[in-house]
């Protein structure tokens, strides 16, 4: 996976990977592309000028503000997740792992919040869980991975991750499992310029290991570009 083959878009309420990016200004990329969406189709051409090239990628920059949700209508964003699909062979979106809708919450505001989470997980292709190690990562995680459950979001689909491993908690967890789900398999650079590429192959790993008659029988999405989300 070579640098700029990549979309990282950052779709998390409290967005800050132009920040770990090292990007000291970063453009308002998904609120822009949003406002041109309420005035005329989105192009690959509209995405590549809100993107900026990072270690690895291109990146999408999020909301300057987590409140700036107000300001992003739902039908909007999926104007904008299709047309980053679309821009792109392969999108790695990092969002949060609220998944709360009306129906849990009884607002419809929380709903709106968390459209990013909920649109993204549910038309993913791969969704990476990403927790910390230790007894309070461990139960994160699985928190976090009955929450996509909950969301309907298929099990084939999930790839848990643990971050920071040392070899010790490694040895102690072998052979744990999440809900059917295969043990965590990658150790993330803490670099956050580095962490890309490792998540951009566990997307593809995981796609790769589902079977061919498996991906056959479902849905194609109907816009291109693999969608892999990493939710923390």
């Amino acid at each position: 996976i070579g640098a700029g083959s990549v979309i990282l878009a950052d779709f998390a309420l409290h967005a800050d990977q132009a920040f770990l990016h090292g990007v000291v200004e970063p453009m308002a990329g998904v609120l822009d592309l949003a406002a041109i969406a309420g005035l005329r189709p989105l192009t690959s051409a509209d995405v590549a000028r809100h993107c900026l090239l990072a270690s690895g990628c291109r990146l999408l920059p999020g909301l300057a503000k987590a409140s700036h949700w107000t300001a992003l209508r739902p039908p909007a964003f999926d104007e904008v997740l299709a047309a980053v699909r679309s821009a792109s062979h392969l999108v790695v979106a990092d969002v949060t792992g609220d998944f709360e809708g009306e129906t849990e919450s009884g607002s419809i505001d929380i709903e709106e919040r968390n459209h990013m989470a909920r649109r993204s997980v549910a038309a993913a292709d791969v969704v990476v869980a990403v927790g910390s190690p230790g007894l309070a990562g461990w139960r994160r995680l699985s928190g976090l991975v009955d929450d996509l459950l909950d969301h309907h979001v298929d099990p084939d689909r999930i790839q848990p991750v643990v971050n920071r491993v040392d070899p010790a908690w490694r040895t102690a967890s072998e052979g744990r499992h999440l809900c059917g789900l295969p043990a965590p398999v990658i150790d993330l650079p803490l670099a956050a310029g580095e962490w890309i590429t490792p998540l951009a192959l566990a997307v593809a790993d995981r796609l790769h290991r589902l079977s061919q008659a498996d991906r056959m029988v479902r849905p194609q999405p109907v816009v291109p570009g693999t969608l892999g989300c990493v939710v923390r």
